[in-house]
């Protein structure tokens, strides 16, 4: 069974998504995991690069009209089978074969941690506004590496800190199945990593 199962939602989203699937294939890892693509109505080469000789990889296609961002992850957790579901985007490729492996580790560490997200990095072609925007961003949340509500008081007054705990970013992501079978994503027409985030700092 996967210790893990990688949860992509892709709609045409070539070329980066060959560029995902490639550093998926050299994840390492020192325990089983699987990739569950849910393609919702792609007309271009999005499924054809599924590697069809890794049986570590799924695809899953349903009708286009069907998609919602919180509606299909939960579809993907739905068909999973491990203890840990991790999300992409189709077109944020991992940085490296280590991404899985230090993605999960707060989750093993932790029993706590309900859920993880990992910093973005801009791609090479991106305007230099792009690369500061998500420096900066990411730069900033490093003074808050793990979030718990400990002043109630604080924490419904101040909207900087709700802020801060709030924001969780399906684009590299991860949670625990037994914490989702609690709280599964909203059905919501945008954020519904953010409005997951809510739910479990208050949770």
């Amino acid at each position: 069974m996967p210790l893990v199962s990688v949860i992509i939602p892709v709609k045409n989203g070539m070329p980066q998504f060959k560029r995902v699937v490639d550093m998926l294939t050299r994840q390492v890892l020192d325990a089983p995991f699987e990739v569950i693509v849910i393609d919702s109505g792609s007309s271009d080469s999005s499924k054809e690069i599924i590697p069809q000789d890794d049986p570590r990889f799924r695809l899953v296609e349903i009708e286009s009209s069907s998609f919602g961002h919180g509606r299909t992850r939960n579809l993907g957790v739905e068909k999973s089978r491990g203890e840990f579901c991790a999300f992409l985007t189709h077109d944020a490729a991992p940085v490296d074969e280590f991404w899985l492996s230090e993605l999960i580790k707060p989750l093993r560490d932790d029993p706590n941690v309900a859920g993880v997200f990992g910093r973005h990095i801009a791609y090479e072609d991106a305007s230099p506004f792009t690369r500061w925007e998500l420096e900066t961003h990411f730069a900033g949340l490093q003074a808050w590496p793990k979030v718990r509500i400990s002043d109630a008081r604080e924490y419904v007054r101040n909207q900087g800190i709700r802020q801060v705990y709030h924001f969780y970013s399906d684009n590299s992501s991860c949670m625990r199945k037994s914490v989702w079978e609690k709280h599964p994503y909203p059905d919501v027409d945008f954020a519904e990593d953010q409005v997951w985030a809510k739910t479990i700092v208050e949770a």
